[in-house]
Order: structure tokens, then C-alpha cells, then sequence
């Protein structure tokens, strides 16, 4: 092996007295074993870009979800399940190659009602809030699935490992105006039904 010089089977340079067959192989196998590092390397500097990306967009997603609830209309319920349900999807891919952010499960249980059951969580939250004269949450009565409590902390793309996240702080608004107040009021109501 230390006389392996990485020449080609036929170059006249070579010296290491290696038959021509088994050197061919050799180099066939060390080029593959070379070219599959480096496509590791490349994938894994992508999965470490767009994972912080595609969880900030998962938690804004789902704010907004939760924080424009009476914008969302019943025709969309299976749409956005389809969205709730890939974002399970990669959650879980996200959990197999154990590269969590920092915020994963907090969040995730924040995701897990609109992930389970959209149309469900969507009308519970209507009516748990003021709607509009008019309006009517149809289909909350009787449901037993739980709201998700929407976390205290803002969306975020930190991964555990980053000191300086790829997308950053993503802003969703007035974090510190009557929205928290709001968010807070209903994460308290939820822990009582409890």
C-alpha cells in the first residue's frame, strides 16, 4: 500500500510492482470511496443549511396558524393537514439524524395538534377566542383533541451545535405586545382544562 502512488494502471512511472488487474481495482475502488466523501461532505453542508431554514418556516407556519386562526377557512383544512403532516415528516427525519434545534420540543408539541388533526385544532381554538358575529366554529363542541400551547419563545433557527445560525431570528411581530399577553392567556386556559 505505501507504494500506491495513484497512477494510472498503464502509466510507465509505476513502481510498485503491483499486478496490473488488482492495481486497476484498487484505484477503481479508492476513486469511489472518494467521490462518495465528498458527496457526504457536500450533503451534510446542506442538511446543516436548510435544517435551521426549514424549522424556522415550520414555526412560523405554525404561529401563524395559531395567531391568525380565524383567516384560516375550512376548505383549507386538508391542504394545510397535507403541510402539517410533511412537517411531522421531516420532523422526523430531523430527530433520526439527531440534529434537533435547541427549541425542538417545545415546538414540536406546540405542532403535534395541528399535525394529528388540523380541522379539529383549528375549531377548538375558534372557539375558545371571541369570533366575530357572524362567524361560527362549527365542529367544536364535543372534540376531545387538545390544543397545542403555543411556546413562549419566538421561531428560531438555532441548532444546538450553531453559534451563528444560517437564517437567524426570524420575526413574527410585536413579541412583546398584546400578542404574548394573548398567547400567554391561552397557554394558561390550556393547562387548567388539563
Amino acid at each position: 500500500m505505501s507504494e500506491y502512488k495513484g497512477l494510472e494502471w498503464s502509466d510507465d512511472n509505476r513502481n510498485d510492482r503491483w499486478p496490473n488487474y488488482e492495481y486497476h481495482e484498487y484505484q477503481t475502488i479508492c476513486s469511489a470511496i472518494s467521490a462518495e466523501e465528498g458527496s457526504i461532505v457536500w450533503e451534510m453542508n446542506e442538511v446543516n443549511r436548510l435544517v435551521p431554514q426549514f424549522w424556522a418556516y415550520a414555526q412560523v407556519l405554525s404561529k401563524a396558524w395559531f395567531v391568525f386562526t380565524d383567516g384560516l377557512h375550512e376548505y383549507e383544512d386538508e391542504w394545510n393537514q397535507t403541510v402539517s403532516k410533511q412537517i411531522h415528516d421531516v420532523c422526523q427525519m430531523i430527530k433520526t439524524a439527531d440534529l434537533l434545534p435547541v427549541d425542538y420540543t417545545e415546538w414540536y408539541a406546540f405542532m403535534k395538534g395541528w399535525i394529528d388533526d388540523f380541522k379539529t385544532t383549528r375549531t377548538r381554538l375558534l372557539a375558545t377566542r371571541d369570533v366575530p358575529a357572524g362567524a361560527s366554529p362549527a365542529g367544536a363542541a364535543g372534540q376531545t383533541e387538545a390544543v397545542g400551547v403555543s411556546p413562549a419563545a419566538e421561531p428560531s433557527s438555532a441548532l444546538p451545535s450553531q453559534s451563528e445560525p444560517s437564517v437567524g431570528e426570524i420575526s413574527t411581530g410585536d413579541s412583546a405586545g398584546s400578542m404574548t399577553g394573548e398567547l400567554l392567556e391561552f397557554r394558561e386556559q390550556q393547562r387548567q382544562e388539563r
